[in-house]
């Protein structure tokens, strides 16, 4: 099997094959073995009228689309049939449907017997360094990217789903409303104020009832920071975690020793702060002439008996000899044992 070019409604789209391993037997699952993950799944929305009208409105948006059909009368009959439950999910204040092709029956799933395929997605960070690199940015997205690729008609069987539109009166409109142009925009996990064309970091608080290990890895790993501009910052937390493993506790272990649990509060007190700090989004200020200027880029390391680190500065001089300075990229790491 291989990629097939397809026209639908004018517009050609690609139709790929699942990459099946040589060992692949014919998988088959019963609509049964997912009938009560749809029924749980059902009870939740029923006591959740607004996520309900969303789940119902994300599946209308897949049949007009194309990217699923609804099977009416007889199914047709196949070598292979494998049902697999969905779920809906919540991520940056956005709902998506999750299909979960993990899903095992009879100690078999269909992600047991595909191949993951290559990387082809461009590395984050290369992206995030090239936007920053002109004087005009801009920022978009692909409308249901995924679904913008087809199944082979072979492959459909193995890709079945049941849902069933709930009957509930007087559901809540959902309403889209328009963003303000002063309100920062996500962008590559930051956010973006375009008017001031400056970058600065998200902070959603993770809420927990005791400070243990187990919250404390939570809470560091929420601070996404994939330039290093919050290095000076978080590699204190680190360093407070590695003292707290040489102390050997255990990851719901609530008894941590006074002075580090006094470190990580005095800590984390200060993250309410994080969306203050903003940076220029652009290497460079737009009003510099870029003709005839000269960049270079300058790396600086050190180290100490609790972390090392690196950071990499772009220093431009323009053709009357005026110097810039911005920051690129940091990286540390907390001293190994």
């Amino acid at each position: 099997m291989k990629t097939l070019t397809l026209e639908i409604e004018g517009i050609n789209r690609l139709a790929t094959p699942l990459l099946r391993r040589k060992d692949m037997p014919l998988l088959n699952a019963p609509k049964e073995s997912v009938l009560p993950t749809l029924r749980s799944v059902e009870r939740r929305l029923l006591k959740d009228p607004i996520k309900a009208e969303v789940y119902k409105e994300e599946m209308r948006k897949l049949l007009e689309t194309g990217a699923v059909r609804e099977v009416v009368g007889s199914i047709p009959e196949s070598p292979e049939c494998w049902y697999i439950p969905h779920h809906i999910v919540s991520h940056n204040g956005k709902f998506c449907i999750v299909f979960n092709c993990s899903h095992q029956y009879q100690g078999q799933s269909l992600n047991q017997y595909l191949l993951p395929g290559p990387t082809l997605s461009a590395s984050l960070l290369g992206v995030l360094i090239r936007f920053r690199e002109h004087p005009v940015a801009v920022s978009g997205d692909i409308k249901a990217m995924f679904h913008q690729v087809r199944l082979l008609p072979e492959d459909r069987p193995l890709l079945r789903f049941l849902w069933r539109d709930l009957k509930m009166d007087e559901v809540p409109k959902i309403l889209e409303w328009q963003e303000k142009s002063d309100i920062p925009e996500s962008t590559l996990g930051l956010s973006w104020n375009w008017q001031m064309d400056t970058l600065s970091y998200q902070h959603q608080p993770v809420v927990y009832e005791t400070p243990t290990l187990k919250n404390i890895y939570k809470v560091l790993a929420t601070q996404y920071d994939p330039l290093g501009w919050l290095l000076p910052f978080t590699t204190r937390a680190k360093v407070i975690v590695k003292q707290l493993w040489n102390k050997q506790r255990g990851w719901d272990d609530p008894n941590l020793p006074p002075e580090l649990l006094q470190s990580w509060n005095a800590w984390e007190e200060e993250l309410q702060y994080l969306p203050c700090i903003t940076f220029p989004r652009p290497y460079v200020p737009v009003e510099v002439g870029m003709d005839g200027a000269t960049h270079e880029v300058h790396i600086f390391s050190d180290a100490s008996e609790q972390a090392y680190e690196a950071v990499a500065y772009l220093r431009t001089t323009d053709q009357e000899g005026r110097i810039y300075l911005s920051f690129i990229l940091a990286r540390s790491r907390v001293t190994p044992k």
